[in-house]
């Protein structure tokens, strides 16, 4: 897939559901330049709900009460759910808070030449199945 110029503000979903393949072809998801993946929501807009979701996690009984923003790791702009074999090459993401790149049960993802702005993740991953995340050469501010 080829990220054409402009701003993509919708979630961008991907569930390949080739996690076991291990002949799983290769995805690749990659810029042609100018492309902008953007909620357009800043960390620093986020803060007061991020506050609210840190205080809420540490009224829970334990062991699930240390506080932090982990409930809401998985809100992210782009979502990758049971994929395997990809690379992300040459995006750029802007005001998404709380994660940019959400990966859940994937394997063999490559996040390479990324730039990350303005969010309070640039990559969160979850899941006993999740393994084998290369991030080279991005940058993240």
């Amino acid at each position: 897939m080829v990220f054409g110029a402009g701003t993509y503000g919708d979630i961008l979903e991907l569930n390949l559901g080739n996690l076991n393949d291990a002949g799983a072809p290769e995805t690749i998801l990659r810029s042609e330049g100018g492309a902008m993946i953007s909620m357009g929501v800043s960390a620093n807009e986020f803060r007061v709900d991020g506050n609210e979701c840190a205080k809420k996690v540490s009224e829970r009984p334990p062991p699930d009460n240390y506080a932090g923003l982990w409930p809401n790791l998985m809100n992210g702009r782009l979502k990758l759910a049971r994929c395997r074999n990809m690379r992300i090459e040459g995006l750029e993401f802007e005001r998404n808070s709380p994660t940019h790149i959400a990966i859940s049960k994937c394997k063999e993802i490559a996040i390479k030449a990324c730039h990350f702005r303005d969010g309070t993740f640039a990559v969160g991953a979850k899941g006993r199945k999740t393994y084998g995340i290369t991030i080279e050469k991005c940058t993240w501010l």
